[in-house]
């Protein structure tokens, strides 16, 4: 059905063939009955043919095809059709996550970035956007910034000497205690305590 839509004929026609389906198609009723998802999704569970019964009669008949091995293969190129189409939507739905990634591995230091701003910019509501971060994350779009921000504030503490004002303005936070609140809270010590206790260990394990 996906190669029906974008007018991609060439592969239709290679997945006709493969299940024996002969006939041009252009043709005008079996275009309309493979546009038509719920039909085919009722065709393949054989819990009827309506209202796609009278495309799939006519194109019988004009086959001269026996209707049970006409609608064996039918059924399995509707499957075909339908298992292209999911992947269709998978990839696209992979794709769009990964751009929300990326993205937010830009910007998660930017104090302005918000669920709505997010949303806006990749065309969605908030409450979708919501919910279709946590589905694919397993994480709410504040969890996973304040984690980015975090992991970053840690290196930072780590790894240079720059003062704890100066990295919670570098890793997205306005103020220092809201970030030392949220810091202690995730990492179970203060930003300080966490300094003077990585760079213990660190020097333990040069000795």
């Amino acid at each position: 059905m996906i190669y029906i839509v974008t007018a991609m004929y060439a592969e239709a026609h290679a997945l006709i063939n493969r299940f024996q389906l002969k006939k041009d198609i252009s043709h005008t009723r079996f275009q309309v009955f493979l546009n038509r998802e719920a039909d085919i999704c009722l065709f393949i569970s054989g819990t009827g043919l309506v209202p796609a019964a009278a495309a799939v009669s006519s194109i019988c008949t004009e086959y001269g095809a026996g209707q049970g091995d006409f609608l064996l293969n039918m059924r399995k190129f509707c499957q075909e059709i339908l298992d292209i189409r999911q992947q269709a939507k998978d990839q696209q739905v992979n794709g769009l996550y990964q751009e929300i990634l990326a993205y937010l591995e830009e910007y998660y230091d930017d104090s302005s970035i918000s669920l709505g701003e997010m949303a806006e910019r990749f065309g969605m509501s908030a409450s979708y956007l919501s919910r279709f971060f946590r589905k694919y994350s397993g994480k709410n779009f504040l969890e996973y910034v304040t984690e980015k921000r975090i992991d970053r504030a840690c290196w930072l503490l780590k790894n240079t000497d720059l003062k704890v004002k100066t990295i919670v303005e570098q890793v997205g936070y306005l103020d220092v205690a809201s970030f030392t609140k949220k810091f202690r809270t995730i990492c179970g010590v203060s930003p300080a305590k966490y300094r003077e206790q990585v760079r213990q260990e660190s020097k333990e394990e040069n000795l």
